[in-house]
């Protein structure tokens, strides 16, 4: 399995252990001009823009750049429709 393999299996790991590992999992492998972008909600830069606040739940397609150890951007492709069943729906 290479580095970059096992990178982005930590990274997606980290999510499923709890708030706490996925923050100290985001500073470890993000760099300070990491970006997080989900594609028709939000952006962030770095690691302490990307919080791990749960705003939502859907699924969703992700594609990461990678420089050697670290992710150097993330962009998230999701379908936008739950969102707005939800808020329609009050």
């Amino acid at each position: 399995m290479s580095t970059q393999q096992v990178l982005v299996e930590r990274f997606l790991h980290s999510w499923s252990v709890g708030l706490d590992e996925f923050c100290a999992t985001v500073e470890k492998v993000f760099t300070d001009a990491t970006i997080w972008e989900n594609v028709g909600y939000s952006t962030t830069t770095g690691a302490l823009d990307a919080d791990g606040q749960v705003l939502f739940s859907i699924r969703c397609a992700s594609v990461f750049d990678l420089s050697e150890d670290r992710i150097t951007a993330l962009r998230e492709y999701f379908d936008t429709a739950p969102l707005v069943a939800a808020r329609a729906a009050g």
